[in-house]
């Protein structure tokens, strides 16, 4: 008995394994909770929001540092990839005209001097070439 009771002193944690794999499918949930990590789905919503923030007459430019300040790199890459290539002009209609704006376009032409420093700043860690 003294054997099993020091086994159970040393060991003890070894009890808690099956409870432990029980909660393997849960553990893609809390990774991506602690590195901060979103869904690809959250980043094309995050892409459309950002779109939209920029649509309509008057940028809302405290929106669009909310929305992209809490990405990291790897986040902030994908949502470009996300928002890809839009129409340019008023309601993303351009009216002809034919103007497709990437999202570093569409920075450019709707931020002012400060907010493009600003926004140059938050990409600056994802390494991609900032034209705006």
């Amino acid at each position: 008995m003294g054997n099993v009771i020091k086994f159970l002193k040393k060991w003890w944690w070894l009890l808690l394994l099956p409870f432990l794999l029980l909660l393997k499918p849960f553990r893609f949930i809390t990774n991506n909770w602690r590195s901060g990590s979103v869904g690809d789905n959250q980043l094309i919503d995050i892409a459309d929001a950002v779109h939209n923030t920029m649509l309509d007459w008057g940028t809302k430019e405290d929106k669009l540092f909310e929305l992209l300040s809490s990405l990291n790199a790897h986040n902030l890459k994908k949502v470009y990839r996300y928002f890809g290539v839009r129409n340019y002009g008023i309601n993303g209609r351009s009216f002809g005209l034919g103007y497709q704006y990437d999202l570093f376009e569409w920075f450019g032409a709707e931020l002012n001097r400060k907010e493009k420093a600003q926004m140059r700043e938050l990409w600056a860690k994802t390494g991609m070439e900032l034209n705006f």
